[in-house]
């Protein structure tokens, strides 16, 4: 397993990082043979949220029943919008949240907290005051934004830089080799297509750490269906996918993506995340799976560095590779 680096976090972090919005870990199943082939493969880095239903739950009772809690690099969000609307990143709303996410996850501490969705109207200096002051309790080690712009990502470093205090280490948006035209969740973001290239630009040169949500296209790289099986795509994948993913230049980008994996001796999904890592801004891969077998076999993707020419190829940037 290979490793990054991210901003105020002390140790490297996995470049392939655990995800745990799948039905079996949100449902409450115990997840242990998950989490502990995870751990055995070096994937040390688990994502969560508060809304992931009992996701929290399950991972703080497996942490507590293996005593591994000082070996995991935990990831959780909070201050997503209530269900009718309603913004939560007032102090109150994030301490709220962060509350019962640490109960949930029986810790004490919560290595790198998201903000889940902005709220434009705060001001970034309060939303920086207040998790500066999380990180000064001890109740977070890091913070980070999740489908935040980076135009307001900015806002809250700079002033976090001029009032001497840490900014945001990380942020969460969507990014994958499929071009997303839809996302699938309300006030979701994507880094894909030409209209976003401002915004990868930016996250190359700040080098800020990209956690990347649904790296392999909502199961379009999943390797459960062809480009050439239409009929099979639509059974496999969810309504989100259909709508987010289902283009003729996204099946495109799925043929190209199996002739290099191919000739590579690659599955479609170590392909697909191979192109995801192989970015030139910070990027590490948050993959979604129920099974350690599922996780195991994308692993080999941290270690495979696809050419210029191939990259190209497989975004519909050449003809030829």
């Amino acid at each position: 397993m290979k490793y990054g680096e991210i901003a105020y976090i002390k140790n490297p972090v996995p470049r392939i990082i655990l995800g745990t919005a799948v039905p079996a870990v949100q449902w409450g199943k115990n997840c242990d043979e998950l989490f502990d082939a995870a751990l055995e493969a070096g994937v040390n880095a688990i994502d969560t949220a508060r809304c992931y239903m009992r996701s929290e739950s399950v991972i703080g009772e497996w942490m507590e029943r293996r005593g591994v809690r000082d070996k995991i690099f935990l990831i959780s969000k909070g201050g997503l919008d209530g269900v009718l609307g309603n913004k939560r990143l007032s102090q109150r709303c994030i301490r709220a949240d962060l509350h019962r996410s640490l109960k949930a996850l029986r810790t004490e501490r919560i290595d790198l907290y998201f903000l889940h969705r902005d709220d434009p109207s705060r001001d970034a200096g309060e939303i920086a005051e207040t998790m500066n002051a999380l990180i000064a309790e001890g109740k977070i080690g890091a913070y980070g934004a999740s489908n935040w712009t980076h135009e307001r990502i900015e806002q809250v470093q700079e002033y976090a830089y001029k009032h001497r205090l840490q900014p945001f280490s990380a942020s969460q948006p969507h990014y994958s080799l499929a071009e997303a035209v839809r996302m699938p969740w309300q006030g979701c973001l994507t880094l894909t297509g030409a209209k976003r290239a401002s915004a990868r630009a930016w996250y190359r040169s700040s080098g800020m750490a990209v956690l990347a949500y649904s790296p392999l296209g909502r199961g379009l790289f999943s390797g459960k269906f062809s480009s050439a099986d239409l009929a099979g795509a639509r059974r496999a994948a969810d309504a989100a996918g259909r709508r987010g993913f289902f283009t003729e230049e996204n099946f495109e980008r799925l043929r190209r993506c199996e002739e290099i994996a191919k000739r590579r001796g690659l599955t479609v999904p170590q392909t697909a995340l191979a192109w995801v890592l192989g970015s030139e801004m910070n990027v590490f891969a948050i993959v979604g799976t129920s099974r350690g077998d599922g996780l195991r076999a994308d692993l080999p993707a941290a270690d495979v560095a696809l050419t210029p020419a191939e990259r190209a190829y497989m975004n519909l940037q050449s003809e030829t590779c």
